[in-house]
């Protein structure tokens, strides 16, 4: 069997090195991309530049009485999201994903303010028209299953806001560390809320059961992640065994995104080079396709589909959470 034509995209991360470094940050990587002749990016709000006086207006606003934005939304301003959006659009790149980094395990006294904050992460990807929001569970893998009753409410919940007030995008949630290392007890949760979707990372799961975990995660995948480290001489990545990987995914037919991330080290230029090389060496597996995407429009800060930065949706507010 093999995969249907695939789309490759690259994910911001792919540019860490640099944007630690500071010379790099979110509102370049749509040029990156399109250097290297990728036109489709998932763009993670790690790497937000932070404004050059943002902490002290962030006194100042709590000094004349207004609510401080949460730390994670502090990067969050309209701006800087318009301006992302034109970088998007002067560079014919179009944003198929926006990635936050969420926690649904946080105690019921901070929980406000982590939905504030992915209420946010959604309001953003509208804007830029992405069609996922790719959030993670969080928390710790030792923490008991008494945990996960509540996780899944609040997914519930956000699979209502995604369906009442952003319908374009869909919600996806990506196995990861924390509650979601464990395949089975993720899988469990997820099945609960049939609204969200799954975007497989074959590098967070532990390499001594990889072969059932990919199999059950690949299933049901919506999106993947291909993070690539270093290749060998056979052409192969050294930390993961991709063939394995999209054999999984050609047995179930996929026919979603593969987002490309670089972790190792080294010009991420030329590991991209070498990625579609050998994502063509490795067919029958996959056909490649690297999309012309034409000219789409940014909705306009001041349209209804703006981010509206630091404000709680209605129907968020009106949640309440009991403690069992």
């Amino acid at each position: 069997m093999k995969l249907s034509i695939i789309n490759l995209a690259v994910s911001s991360w792919t540019w860490h090195d640099s944007f630690y470094a500071g010379d790099l940050h979110l509102l370049q990587v749509p040029e990156k991309a399109k250097q290297s002749n990728i036109n489709l990016v998932e763009l993670n709000d790690t790497m937000l530049p932070v404004g050059r006086f943002s902490r002290v207006q962030q006194w100042v606003r709590y000094a004349l009485g207004y609510q401080a934005s949460p730390k994670k939304q502090r990067k969050y301003r309209a701006a800087t999201i318009a301006k992302l959006g034109q970088e998007l659009e002067k560079h014919d790149v179009e944003c198929i994903s926006w990635a936050i980094d969420s926690d649904f395990t946080l105690d019921h006294s901070d929980w406000r303010e982590e939905l504030a904050y992915i209420i946010t992460g959604f309001q953003t990807a509208q804007a830029l028209k992405a069609k996922y929001l790719r959030f993670t569970l969080g928390g710790a893998a030792a923490m008991g299953a008494e945990v996960d009753h509540i996780v899944v409410s609040r997914l519930k919940l956000i699979s209502s806001i995604a369906n009442k007030l952003y319908p374009t995008v869909k919600p996806i949630v990506e196995n990861n560390f924390g509650i979601s290392a464990n395949t089975d007890r993720f899988l469990s949760m997820l099945s609960q809320v049939p609204d969200i979707g799954i975007c497989f990372d074959p590098s967070k799961l532990p390499q001594l059961d990889e072969d059932q975990t990919w199999k059950k995660l690949a299933a049901q995948a919506e999106l993947f992640h291909l993070k690539v480290y270093e290749f060998d001489s056979h052409q192969l990545d050294k930390e993961l065994n991709y063939i394995e990987v999209l054999r999984c995914l050609s047995e179930n037919n996929y026919d979603g995104f593969i987002v490309v991330a670089c972790e190792g080290e080294g010009n991420p230029s030329n590991l991209l080079k070498l990625v579609k090389q050998y994502l063509k060496t490795w067919s029958p597996l996959v056909t490649l396709a690297i999309p012309d995407t034409g000219s789409f429009t940014v909705n306009p800060v001041n349209s209804d589909a703006a981010p509206r930065y630091n404000l709680l949706s209605s129907f968020g507010a009106s949640y309440s959470e009991t403690k069992s």
